[in-house]
């Protein structure tokens, strides 16, 4: 839990360090750690291969705006086109979630 204004929120700060860059940046863009994943591939001039959602943080780190969120997610759907991501039916505690992403991805 962070605090802002005065009150606790789930929200947590996001730190990045670019050696080449000299101007620090503050910003206030809602972001989910596979947004690093992007940032780093576009830092590094590639691309990604596989279906996601990520987005660059690139714009903010050069003090732009970035392509804003409405919300941030812990837990998605399942592309259907990519079999690998699917866990396996599991008995127990997770046999709701893995049963859910089969069921409904």
């Amino acid at each position: 839990m962070a605090q802002r204004d005065g009150r606790l929120s789930d929200a947590c700060a996001a730190y990045c360090f670019c050696p080449r860059r000299q101007n620090r940046v503050a910003d206030n863009d809602m972001v989910e750690l596979f947004d690093i994943m992007a940032t780093m591939l576009e830092l590094g001039g590639t691309k990604a291969t596989h279906t996601n959602f990520a987005r660059s943080l690139v714009p903010q780190l050069n003090g732009n705006t970035g392509n804003k969120r409405s919300a941030a997610f812990a837990q998605g759907g399942f592309n259907l086109t990519e079999p690998q991501a699917f866990d396996e039916i599991e008995p127990g505690f997770y046999n709701p979630k893995t049963c859910l992403e089969h069921e409904h991805p």
